[in-house]
């Protein structure tokens, strides 16, 4: 990770509420939801800022993430946890 990117996510944590929602609104274009508390906004924050340095999610995970939310959404009953392969050498 790289030193600025370090230190501004150190930043995060002295900031108060209102330059949160200062930084929510220029990270992401638009303001945040009233009802969003401080303790939600630093580490959605933190992952912005990690996202536009380091890169997002794989397009295959953002995929599949869409995929079981589209199945949730016309679903009324509860799915059932998706099964996680590893791959041999993989550590956890």
């Amino acid at each position: 990770m790289s030193t600025e990117l370090h230190e501004r996510l150190q930043q995060l944590l002295g900031l108060d509420r209102k330059d949160l929602l200062g930084l929510w609104l220029e990270l992401f274009g638009k303001p945040a939801h009233r009802g969003l508390r401080r303790e939600m906004l630093v580490p959605i924050l933190a992952y912005r800022m990690q996202e536009k340095v380091l890169g997002g999610l794989k397009p295959s995970t953002c995929k599949r993430l869409r995929r079981l939310a589209e199945e949730f959404a016309a679903s009324s009953k509860p799915l059932a946890a998706p099964s996680l392969r590893m791959r041999a050498g993989s550590r956890v």
